[in-house]
C-alpha cells in the first residue's frame, strides 16, 4: 500500500505537528532531550530494523523468514537476561522451548513429515 510501510508517513505527519505545538506553547525546552531519545528510538529501533527485515525477506524464502521472525521474542528475552538481568519464569522458559522446538521442526523442508 505505502512504499516502505506506514511508519515513515506517520513520522512525517506527527513530528512537524508535535514540533509546531511545542513552539506555539513555548514548551519545547523541557522536551528536547526526551524528543532526541524519541527520534533515536523511532529510527534506530523501529524504522531501521523493519526496513532491514523487509529487505531480508525479499532475499530468502518465506519459510526461512517466518522461522527467523518466530524466534525473535526468544532472542529478545535472551538479550534481556544477558544485558538487564531479567529472569524469565518457568512457564516463560517452557514457552520459549516450545517456540524453539517448533522453529526447528518447521525449518526442515518437509515439516513434521521430514522429521518423523
Amino acid at each position: 500500500m505505502f512504499p516502505g510501510g506506514a511508519i515513515p508517513y506517520t513520522l512525517i505527519i506527527t513530528a512537524p505537528t508535535a514540533i509546531t505545538y511545542s513552539i506555539i506553547t513555548d514548551s519545547w525546552r523541557p522536551i528536547v532531550n526526551p524528543a532526541l531519545w524519541g527520534v533515536y528510538l523511532g529510527i534506530v529501533t523501529t524504522v531501521i530494523p523493519y526496513r532491514l527485515f523487509a529487505m531480508g525477506v525479499s532475499r530468502v524464502r518465506a519459510s526461512t523468514a517466518s522461522v527467523i521472525a518466530t524466534v525473535e521474542p526468544v532472542l529478545a528475552a535472551l538479550w534481556g537476561f544477558l544485558l538487564f538481568g531479567q529472569v524469565p519464569t518457568a512457564l516463560t522458559l517452557i514457552a520459549y522451548a516450545l517456540i524453539i522446538a517448533a522453529s526447528i521442526i518447521v525449518s526442515f523442508e518437509g515439516g513434521l513429515n521430514g522429521v518423523l
